[in-house]
């Protein structure tokens, strides 16, 4: 089980990819989900990917996947992400066992502008009642990843950024979070933190390739203001750069505004903390 790709949902994909473009992203040509209405462009690293979703079909959209709607009505941004894992019949057996609701294993497709199919997947969803924070499926490609995006020439960003690192999502109530999470990947957390920045308590899932991070808040600060605002969801995309002064200089040319505080540095509502390595993105939703 690994992270195979994050979702970030947004009104306006060709203005997303703009922004994205600006700070110092490479993106894929788009694609179309006929079957659900949909159509996206990917920021690829080496075997993960960001994926820009929008409507492309409204009509479709409201008889396939009426819960987008409700997520961009609330707001954009950090929206859900995917596991990936070659054996979806036995995750579902795994996960009936543990009490965690899912649907049937489905098939889907992503179509070139052309009509033509470009690749082929399963993928098993999560009940979203049981996987507090975010949604989640897990999935099955039926391609490689080079096969399906080519070579690792198309996956150089030029803020330097090569990976993800992490997601932290924002939850109430932390006990019952875990304990489905737990249940979900199929191991314990393995380490608490506290962010005195976040005023919250993290509690840390390490995976194959990245961490995951459930967070609550233990004072008022990001956390519980974005729980208030939002409730249970996405808060934080960390981001692993190679060159984390290029980035610095490469976001900086996205109008940048001037620091918030000591740890943020605000870039037009594109809040970013810079994190020994990495770029932890929070509140991306004001941008896109």
């Amino acid at each position: 089980m690994f992270l195979d790709h994050i979702l970030i949902a947004t009104n306006d994909l060709d203005q997303s990819a703009e922004i994205m473009k600006d700070i110092g992203f490479e993106l894929t040509a788009q694609g179309v989900h006929r079957d659900r209405g949909t159509a996206n462009r990917l920021i690829l690293f080496d075997g993960t990917y960001l994926e820009l979703i929008g409507v492309n079909d409204l009509e479709t959209v409201k008889s396939n996947r009426a819960d987008f709607l409700q997520f961009l009505d609330r707001k954009q941004g950090l929206y859900m992400f995917a596991l990936g894992d070659d054996d979806l019949q036995g995750q579902s057996s795994r996960l009936a066992g543990s009490e965690i609701i899912t649907s049937d294993v489905k098939d889907s497709r992503r179509f070139n502008t052309d009509g033509t199919v470009a690749y082929e997947w399963e993928y098993l969803s999560v009940d979203p009642l049981d996987s507090p924070g975010s949604e989640t499926f897990f999935i099955d490609h039926k391609s490689s990843f080079v096969d399906r995006y080519g070579s690792d020439l198309d996956r150089k960003h030029s803020n330097g950024i090569d990976h993800i690192s992490a997601i932290t999502l924002f939850v109430s109530n932390v006990n019952k979070s875990c304990e489905q999470w737990s249940k979900i990947l199929g191991k314990q957390y393995s380490q608490t933190i506290y962010s005195a920045d976040l005023e919250a308590q993290l509690y840390v899932y390490k995976t194959d390739n990245f961490d995951l991070e459930i967070a609550t808040a233990v004072g008022p600060g990001v956390v519980s203001n974005h729980l208030e605002k939002f409730g249970d969801s996405i808060g934080i995309l960390s981001l692993h750069s190679n060159d984390l002064g290029n980035t610095t200089k490469v976001l900086s040319k996205y109008k940048s505004i001037g620091q918030q505080d000591p740890i943020f540095e605000v870039y037009d509502g594109l809040i970013i903390r810079l994190d020994a390595s990495d770029v932890r993105l929070c509140d991306l939703y004001p941008i896109i």
